[in-house]
């Protein structure tokens, strides 16, 4: 399993509707536990906010309140969700939606940590889907991944938003790419 997600002072602000100096006020009181960094930065374990919002009266935000990353597989002819949840299921929370529009809105909802688009999709532009997270402040932060049906679609996907691309006879690949990147991102939200 990846480990601990950390949060920034500026990032628990957002949850709370407060300044961040009050969140560090919070932190000097003892009401919301934090470390600090080598560099001087408060950080805020994921499990520590989570109780701080809830025993305050918070929403808990579906990013803040799950333990492991959420992937989430949007279907598509390249790839089944169940091939992906089973590559990925040790260290993710796998989630699978069908190619509609509702997808759009599931993925703001849910603000997923790693969405991977199965391109193409019978139901639904794959390439409008890619540009429109790679667009969307609640999925900004989401790695998008296309998992494509030939060797040569890999760089039209690329170019369509996927930072990730890979033929879907691949998965395994894909796998190690994906917890790399996923691991080197909380890596730097730490330092």
């Amino acid at each position: 399993m990846l480990g601990e997600r950390e949060f920034t002072t500026e990032e628990v602000a957002r949850y709370c509707g407060v300044t961040r100096p009050a969140v560090v006020s919070w932190i000097a009181q003892g009401l919301l536990a934090a470390h600090k960094t080598a560099g001087g930065h408060r950080r805020v374990l994921r499990s520590d906010l989570a109780r701080f919002l809830d025993h305050q009266g918070y929403e808990v935000p579906p990013e803040v309140e799950r333990v492991r990353p959420l992937l989430f597989v949007v279907e598509g002819d390249a790839v089944t969700p169940e091939a992906v949840a089973a590559v990925f299921s040790p260290d993710f929370e796998v989630l699978a939606w069908p190619a509609s529009i509702d997808v759009l809105l599931a993925l703001g909802a849910m603000r997923p940590d790693v969405l991977v688009a199965a391109l193409p999709m019978a139901a639904l532009d794959g390439a409008r889907l890619l540009r429109a997270a790679a667009r969307s402040a609640a999925t900004a932060d989401t790695l998008r991944v296309a998992v494509v049906s030939r060797p040569d679609e890999v760089k039209a996907a690329r170019g369509y938003g996927a930072q990730l691309a890979f033929v879907r006879d691949r998965l395994d690949a894909l796998r190690g790419a994906v917890l790399a990147r996923v691991s080197d991102r909380q890596r730097r939200q730490v330092v």
